[in-house]
């Protein structure tokens, strides 16, 4: 929580001392009203007098310039309103004029919706009437269906600015509103270009679903449902993409559909989502390498990025060269403010707590409190009955887990005090019978949802996990323990947040940027005026990310590995690399390689060198040009996350070959499929990733169930049969988790990388025979292992946003075109009751949804 308490020039110097103090005040009479168990001391209180003076001066307040002054009179007015309620009309009436003029229409919203039950009126004298009606008019614009909406203050100038720049990076903080006006900006880009083709890039899959639906969402109100909006790199024909096209694609998708063989599919504009990725190792590098390409292919291109509480948007535009053209535009204070409070443990006293908030800077005291539960013991059950503790019906509370195992044994926890619903609700009841026919009956999810508690992290189905989310966000789950996936963008805001020495992962403590991050999902647009960051044992946490500034700076990845002179680089070089940092020094090595030596450009005189890293930076260089490769260029940089060098062992190995065609790939279910797979995978494992081992043998297996249309379920069993034949002890659930860490991380994201780039090598290697025909009709298996599929009318099914599963489960019971683009399915879709097919009840509705029907 951001106050900045000092430099108030509407106040004389004794006037804002008494408004400091009494502030503060403030803060600890509506907190402690927020706290559990009982209080140990007398409970902090504000007369009616100091009441109605704080709230004038929030009244002068609101009327200021300053960002920080506004949300100063933000947290004046709600705290005042959240305390006294309708026991104080004027409060009410005042609150809303406040939120009125610093132009908080969504909490105004909520405001009037909340009081207008309880049958207090927002009237006010007729200036002050004509002030807000003024004050909404300003912020007024038609909406995807032509409806009037209000924008907030901020949310306007972005409206504005996204109308008139070819560039714009905003900073703000999760419940800003980003989202909304970019979904806006679409409709409006669209209906002014009618051949607009728009990219969104998200930073990982889990968010390709959420991003996608939501624009659909503006699509469909707006009459531009014709639009195509494709999930994975397949180009559209731009003759029938009339009214324009939509991709949602991570970096790495976005990257293939550049390099999609004979085809240079359009981009108008790109959007950057959750920019400050560009920070994040190796997948940092390959993201400001897919907005380079963009911007050097489609040089007339708007390219926006969004972006959480950055102190410094301007540097993505200094990645495109366009800092003098574009534009920033940053917010500070959130439309939802938060408390972060610190619960520690009292000596000797298992059932006390000592609490705190930090404000400003410093911490708060809000004395001891008796607890129902006691602070001892295991660190997931204090957890979950903390969380209990806070959470009031109505309300929502997130728990942060390090790992995957962590957040189902929170999960655990939570179960063991929250008895399971008589009756639970229908969609619960669709998820559950999914997850015993679709994945497996011993997977532990089936146990939580009954009583309203979920697990959320990276590796879990797709489908349910946004399932999960969907249930989250509509109320019908509680408690959600999450891993670090939230911190990627993923919307999932909750009243409560509970959080231990968090971290990222198994070792690596959680940083203040990321903090922040998290903080900013406590908290409902609509909901709630403050959401509440619970943290626990605060002295013992590695990394003291709850306190410090509201802001951070962003530094891109590829500038912090070649801060040094790039070591990275010659470790990767030099086969030293540890295994943690491989991907992020191959990454950089392939970038390094392509942006300099392919380009003749001097890497020793880049804007890197210093006087401390220069020797560095020149034996970095010398390694660069050691590697002798003759590969064109073409295909080193649609294969910037492989070693260059190894690129051409590969073409030397196909060189050696006398006939190529015994090394291309071959369609599923053609003779020999499955060992021409395995041969694949056995020859990329060993030349591109350096890996000499068997590993091989279990993904060809895991691979050819994967792409042959295998049930998840099937998958599953098979694996946990095959470990329990080997006298395996693992409980199922780690059984599952171990084994979609696997399909995700080694044969969606590694082979599918190692065979694009199989591909690419081979077709050269074709070509320079002659053989150009049997170049341009290789087998696409990275899209077969991404996808999860072969079937082209499941892939075009994929293509839309629908998980594998439905995929599978609808493409084999309904007649489609047989050469059906994805949008001809669509067409198919919509006319088809899907109901009355044959599939989980649970795939049925995600038809629906994407049709515009449930």
């Amino acid at each position: 929580m951001l106050l900045l308490l000092t430099g108030l020039p509407s106040f004389g110097g004794d006037d804002r001392k008494w408004f400091e103090a009494t502030f503060l005040r403030l803060l600890q009479w509506d907190v402690s009203a927020q706290l559990p168990g009982r209080s140990l001391a007398e409970e902090p209180r504000l007369a009616s007098s100091e009441v109605r003076r704080l709230m004038a001066h929030a009244s002068v307040l609101s009327l200021s310039l300053v960002p920080q002054e506004q949300g100063l009179a933000y947290e004046v007015a709600t705290r005042l309103v959240a305390l006294l309620g309708a026991e104080s009309s004027s409060t009410v009436r005042g609150a809303d004029v406040i939120l009125s003029r610093i132009g908080n229409f969504p909490q105004r919203r909520l405001l009037r919706q909340r009081y207008a039950r309880e049958g207090v009126s927002v009237g006010v004298p007729p200036q002050l009437a004509l002030e807000r009606i003024a004050r909404e008019l300003e912020n007024r614009t038609l909406g995807a269906a032509s409806e009037v909406v209000t924008l907030t203050d901020f949310q306007y100038k972005l409206f504005d600015e996204l109308a008139g720049s070819q560039s714009v990076s905003v900073s703000a903080p999760t419940s800003a509103g980003k989202s909304f006006v970019m979904g806006l900006d679409l409709v409006r880009r669209l209906r002014s270009e009618p051949r607009a083709c728009v990219v969104y890039l998200v930073p990982t899959r889990a968010l390709i679903r959420q991003v996608s639906r939501d624009l659909r969402e503006h699509l469909r109100k707006s009459g531009l449902d014709g639009v195509p909006v494709r999930t994975v790199p397949f180009p559209i024909d731009v003759s029938r993409a009339t009214q324009g096209a939509v991709f949602v694609l991570t970096q790495e998708r976005l990257i293939s559909l550049l390099y999609s063989p004979g085809i240079d599919q359009p981009i108008s504009t790109l959007v950057v989502d959750e920019a400050q990725g560009i920070s994040d190792g190796a997948r940092g590098v390959m993201l400001q390498t897919s907005i380079e390409i963009v911007r050097s292919r489609f040089p007339h291109a708007e390219i926006h990025f969004a972006m959480p509480m950055a102190t410094n948007p301007e540097l993505l535009l200094e990645t495109i060269g366009r800092r003098a053209s574009g534009h920033t535009l940053s917010l500070s204070q959130s439309p939802v403010a938060q408390n972060v409070i610190l619960v520690s443990e009292v000596s000797r006293q298992p059932r006390h707590a000592e609490f705190s908030l930090v404000a400003d800077g410093k911490t708060l005291d809000l004395g001891q409190r008796e607890l129902e539960f006691e602070l001892r013991g295991s660190s997931h059950t204090q957890r979950a009955m903390l969380a209990r503790a806070v959470t009031s019906e109505g309300e929502s509370a997130i728990l942060y887990a390090n790992t995957a195992s962590e957040a189902e044994k929170l999960a655990a926890a939570l179960v063991e005090l929250i008895p399971p619903r008589d009756a639970p609700d229908e969609r619960i009841r669709e998820l559950i019978e999914f997850i015993q026919t679709e994945v497996h009956p011993e997977y532990p999810l089936i146990t939580c949802l009954p009583s309203g508690v979920a697990y959320h992290y990276g590796v879990m189905p797709a489908i349910v996990r946004a399932r999960i989310e969907d249930l989250f966000r509509s109320g019908k789950l509680r408690y959600l323990c999450c891993t670090s996936t939230l911190l990627q963008g993923v919307n999932l805001p909750a009243r409560h947040i509970v959080v231990e020495n968090p971290k990222r992962g198994v070792s690596r403590p959680m940083e203040r940027r990321d903090f922040l991050n998290l903080a900013g999902r406590a908290g409902r647009l609509l909901h709630e005026f403050h959401g509440n960051v619970w943290c626990l044992r605060p002295a013992k946490w590695q990394n003291a990310s709850f306190a410090g500034d509201q802001t951070y700076e962003v530094q891109t990845a590829v500038d912090s590995a070649m801060e040094d002179g790039g070591r990275i680089v010659q470790r990767v070089a030099n086969n030293e690399a540890s295994a943690s940092e491989l991907d992020y020094g191959e990454a950089m090595l392939g970038k390094l390689y392509c942006d300099f030596v392919c380009e003749n450009q001097d890497l020793t005189s880049s804007r890197w060198r210093t006087r401390e890293n220069a020797a560095t930076l020149e034996a970095t260089a010398r390694a660069l040009s050691a590697m002798k490769v003759t590969l064109p260029a073409r295909i080193l940089q649609a294969n910037r996350a492989v070693r260059p060098d190894r690129l051409q062992e590969l073409y030397e190995y196909f060189s050696r070959e006398a006939d190529l065609g015994l090394l291309a790939p071959l369609a599923p279910y053609a003779v020999g499929a499955n060992d021409r797979l395995g041969k694949i995978i056995q020859t990329v494992e060993t030349i591109l990733g350096g890996v000499q081992n068997d590993s091989h043998r279990f993904y060809k297996q895991l691979a050819i169930q994967w792409v042959y249309d295998k049930r998840l379920s099937q998958i599953i069993a098979r694996h946990i049969e095959y470990q329990r034949s080997r006298g395996g002890s693992q409980s199922v659930s780690s059984m599952i988790r171990e084994l979609l860490e696997v399909l995700e991380e080694n044969i969606r994201f590694r082979l599918v990388k190692y065979f694009m780039a199989y591909n690419s090598v081979l077709a050269h290697a074709m070509r320079m025979r002659g053989d150009d025909m049997a170049a341009e009709t290789l087998e696409p298996l990275h899209v077969y292992l991404e996808c999860g599929a072969s079937n082209r009318i499941a892939l075009n099914l994929i293509a839309l946003g629908l998980s594998r599963a439905t995929a599978l489960a609808v493409h084999q019971q309904i007649e489609f075109p047989e050469d059906a683009t994805p949008e001809d399915c669509l067409a198919v879709l919509r006319v088809t009751d899907v109901r009355l097919l044959s599939m989980p009840r649970l795939c049925a509705r995600e038809i629906m949804e994407l049709t515009g029907r449930e």
